[in-house]
């Protein structure tokens, strides 16, 4: 066989393979949505704020609801660039969304690639006890409203970003030649959590399978992280009574976001005040109606509206 006739087998066989590896990849991971489809997400973010003076006695609510549609119907589909093309609309307009990303590897590169942007916490040293505090702590997760449904990529993707060994925080003892390093499966060991509906981290990933499409966490840091201030002479701690996190993300298997929820739970008392502060923050598939499923007052909400509800109760004392 003549170098020339060798050199076009190879490519041959290479542009083969390729052709057949790109074609497997598409196959693994079609979407179910394409143009002419269209879909109507519930937007919901909701914050109250809950105050009381035992002082005073004097009690107060604010309460901040705002809460939209979004729509989006497809005209394009790339499945080589792994890009849509739609029209959004929404309480602002229509705006056309060109070249959108739904490759899952953008998604990950985005939201799960690396550990420190789904977490951030910190620790210092309470001088007055002597010992190490936690006082702050977040977390944070993204979506897509429209995704390449490669689940078992995205899963893998989880369980290597919640790696129980990665230090996130480190504090020197200001006494001792020690460095305290808090590693992951630490801070989560030391706390309350429900990772997709087991009690410890380790049992949590094991739930990630390659089919999964729906994930959820809870981190209850309640009387264990600490807010701060000054006496007079020097900074002191008292807790959170309530401090609570959760997420919930959902999609439908064909890669459409089916429901993304947030909450944040947060009560502290001082010496003549309690606050607490409740935060729902909600992506859900099907308008309004979905989306504030669980707020019977705004079920009725619907279309593409947008509302900001201010509402302030002042409970004074009695006489």
């Amino acid at each position: 066989m003549s170098k020339t006739k060798k050199i076009l087998m190879l490519t041959n066989i290479v542009i083969l393979t390729i052709l057949v590896t790109n074609l497997a990849t598409s196959q693994a991971a079609v979407p179910s949505w394409g143009p002419g489809d269209i879909f109507i997400w519930g937007i919901l973010d909701r914050t109250t704020t809950e105050t009381y003076d035992f002082e005073e006695d004097v009690g107060q609510v604010v309460d901040i609801l705002t809460n939209a549609e979004v729509e989006y119907n497809i005209t394009a589909i790339d499945t080589v660039q792994e890009e849509y093309d739609a029209y959004s609309t929404s309480t602002g307009g229509t705006t056309f969304l060109n070249d959108r990303d739904y490759d899952v590897d953008e998604y990950i590169d985005d939201y799960l690639d690396n550990l420190f942007n789904f977490i951030s916490v910190d620790y210092v040293w309470d001088y007055a006890n002597n010992v190490s505090v936690c006082t702050s702590f977040s977390t944070s997760l993204g979506y897509f409203y429209l995704l390449e449904p490669d689940w078992a990529l995205i899963n893998e993707a989880y369980i290597d970003m919640l790696n129980g060994s990665v230090v996130i925080d480190t504090l020197a003892d200001p006494y001792d030649p020690i460095i305290y390093n808090y590693t992951l499966a630490d801070v989560l060991g030391d706390i309350k959590v429900n990772i997709m509906g087991k009690g410890t981290l380790a049992r949590g990933l094991n739930q990630f399978t390659s089919a999964k499409t729906k994930w959820t966490f809870e981190f209850d840091l309640s009387n264990y992280i600490m807010d701060s201030y000054w006496n007079g002479s020097m900074t002191l701690y008292r807790p959170y009574t309530t401090y609570i996190e959760t997420w919930t993300i959902e999609y439908e298997n064909g890669g459409i976001l089916k429901d993304f929820r947030y909450t944040f739970d947060m009560e502290l008392t001082d010496e003549d005040t309690t606050t607490n502060v409740f935060v729902d923050s909600r992506r859900a598939l099907g308008g309004m109606k979905a989306a504030t499923a669980d707020f019977g007052t705004f079920a009725a909400v619907g279309g593409l509206v947008f509302i900001s509800t201010l509402a302030i109760i002042i409970k004074r004392k009695k006489k």
